[in-house]
């Protein structure tokens, strides 16, 4: 089951026999078709970020500061111990930067949908890159609950694997070697999870000058 990361309310209703207009015509006063033309311009493509420990010039709530509904971030923890979609491109998180703070910029992918996180090349920065972003310089323009979800899902994994782990030493040398076999398989499994947890695909706008 694939993680639904947008609240409800979030993203267009449509019912059958709906009169009324599918979305908005203006945004903040803006033409809602300039907009989209503008983002359409300005994008770059794909990369995942580590968001449990984002880097340090991410900021989040400058132009998106909805209060954290702790509820909601709850329901998300328990729909990621299900499944995590974190490629597919209507969970991404956008954010905007300078594409040539990107050391990796020739690894920016067009589409990731239909990809696993481990196919998705972490965002890297050049010296340069670093230097000039300080200290929030990537925008953030959303995710904020997702985050938190992340934050808390990786906590709970990491106790996870400290529990197994605890079980394995506490295994006598008499035990079966099936039931042995299957902690250190449960606890690879574990791992592998936290590593590909902290992930998210980010969908890069160019910031301009």
């Amino acid at each position: 089951m694939d993680c639904d990361c947008i609240k409800s309310g979030d993203e267009d209703v449509v019912e059958d026999g709906m009169s009324a207009p599918l979305r908005e015509t203006e945004f903040m006063g803006f033409d809602i078709k300039m907009l989209e033309k503008r983002a359409a311009q300005a994008f770059v493509g794909y990369l995942s970020m580590n968001v449990y420990e984002p880097p340090s010039a991410a900021t989040w709530g400058l132009h998106n500061d909805r209060k954290i509904d702790d509820t909601w971030v709850t329901d998300l923890v328990t729909a990621f111990k299900k499944s995590v979609n974190q490629t597919s491109e209507k969970n991404v998180i956008e954010m905007a930067m300078r594409p040539q703070w990107l050391s990796n910029r020739e690894a920016v992918l067009r589409t990731v949908n239909g990809l696993g996180i481990e196919e998705v090349p972490v965002m890297e920065f050049t010296e340069e890159g670093e230097a000039e972003m300080s200290p929030n310089g990537l925008i953030m323009l959303g995710g904020n609950h997702r985050r938190a979800a992340v934050r808390k899902y990786v906590d709970w994994l990491e106790n996870q694997i400290v529990y197994e782990e605890k079980r394995l030493t506490l295994k006598p040398t008499t035990a079966p070697a099936e039931e042995v076999s299957s902690l250190r398989e449960s606890i690879r499994l574990l791992k592998k999870e936290k590593e590909h947890a902290v992930l998210w695909v980010v969908k890069i706008y160019d910031l301009g000058e």
